[in-house]
C-alpha cells in the first residue's frame, strides 16, 4: 500500500489501536490498580510557566494561524509488533532528521507564548511529545534528547506514577523536569474515555491529575491530552474550567492555534513512520 493511502489508513483506526493496548504498550505485566491516593492541595510557590488567560492581547497574534506539526509518541522501546513502541535507535534516526531539516522542538509552554502573547520562534518549530508516561521515556528518550540538546513533552497517567514499575516515578520526572529539556502535561489519572464519563468523573480526572503533576514538580500543569482523544464540549469547558490553557488530540494533522486551541491535532509516529512519511508530515 502506498504511503499516501496508509495516511487516511491509519487515521480511521488510531482510536481502535489506543482503546486496544496502551496499556501494555511495552510491557508483559498487567497494569495495578490505578486508585491511588493523591496528595492534599497546596498552593505553588513557583513562578507560573504559562501566563493567565485574562492577559491575553486583543489582537490575533502573528503565529496564530500557523500550522505547527506536533508529533505523537508514545513508548520508546523495543518491542516488535506494537505500533506504540518506536525503538531507541529509530527514534534517534527520526530526530536526527528532524533537525536536519531545520526544525527545532519546542516546549509546550513556548508554543502557548508565541501564540498568545507574540514572543519569538524558531524559523520551523516542532513539537515532541509523548504519552503516559512509561519508565522507557526515563531510561531511553531522555539520553536521547540530553545527546542533541532537543526539547520533548510527556503527559503521563498520574494513576500509574510510582505505582506500576513499568511507568515513571516521581524522582524520574523531577530530574526530568530540572533538564529543562523535559515538560510535562497531564492525560487523567487513570486514562479514561472522557466523553463518556459524567461531568464530576471527568473533572476529578482532570482535578487529580493536574494536582498531583503540581505537587510532584512543584510548578502549574497548563497543557492536556485527551486520553483516546476522546473528548467533547463538555469535556473542553472541563479542561478550561480547570485551567488548562492547551490541549491535544489524536486527530491527524498539523496543529493550529487558532480556533484549535484546545483541540490540537498531532501526527502519530509508529514503528514503520518512514523518513520520507516524516518529511511529508513537516513539509
Amino acid at each position: 500500500m502506498k504511503e499516501g493511502a496508509l495516511m487516511g489508513f491509519r487515521k480511521a483506526i488510531i482510536f481502535l489501536i489506543f482503546s486496544t493496548i496502551f496499556l501494555s504498550a511495552c510491557t508483559e505485566t498487567k497494569p495495578v490498580d490505578t486508585q491511588v491516593k493523591t496528595p492534599s492541595v497546596q498552593s505553588s510557590t513557583q513562578t507560573e510557566p504559562l501566563l493567565p488567560p485574562k492577559e491575553k492581547q486583543e489582537k490575533i497574534g502573528d503565529y496564530q494561524k500557523l500550522k505547527v506539526p506536533v508529533f505523537m509518541y508514545h513508548s520508546i522501546s523495543n518491542k516488535p509488533g506494537n505500533n506504540l513502541c518506536v525503538p531507541p535507535e529509530r527514534f534517534e534516526q527520526q530526530l536526527k532528521e528532524i533537525v536536519a531539516l531545520g526544525f527545532e522542538p519546542i516546549t509546550a509552554t513556548e508554543y502557548y507564548q508565541a501564540m498568545v502573547y507574540n514572543t519569538p520562534l524558531p524559523k520551523n518549530p516542532i513539537l515532541l511529545t509523548f504519552d503516559d508516561g512509561y519508565v522507557d521515556n526515563y531510561t531511553q528518550l531522555f539520553p536521547i534528547l540530553k545527546k542533541y540538546n532537543v526539547k520533548g513533552i510527556i503527559f503521563p497517567i498520574t494513576g500509574l506514577i510510582n505505582e506500576n514499575p513499568n511507568f515513571l516515578s516521581t524522582s524520574q520526572m523531577k530530574e526530568m523536569d530540572e533538564s529543562r529539556l523535559v515538560e510535562f502535561g497531564s492525560h487523567t489519572k487513570n486514562h479514561v474515555y472522557l466523553a463518556q464519563k459524567d461531568l464530576k468523573k471527568v473533572n476529578d480526572e482532570l482535578v487529580e491529575s493536574k494536582r498531583f503533576l503540581e505537587e510532584s514538580l512543584g510548578k502549574p500543569i497548563r497543557t492536556f491530552c485527551y486520553p483516546y482523544g476522546d473528548y467533547s464540549p463538555a469535556v473542553v469547558k472541563e479542561v478550561k474550567k480547570v485551567g488548562y490553557l492547551l490541549s491535544f488530540t489524536i486527530e491527524e494533522g498539523g496543529a493550529t492555534f487558532l480556533n484549535q486551541q484546545y483541540s490540537l491535532d498531532r501526527y502519530y509516529i509508529t514503528p514503520h513512520t518512514s523518513l520520507s512519511f516524516l518529511k511529508e508530515y513537516i513539509s
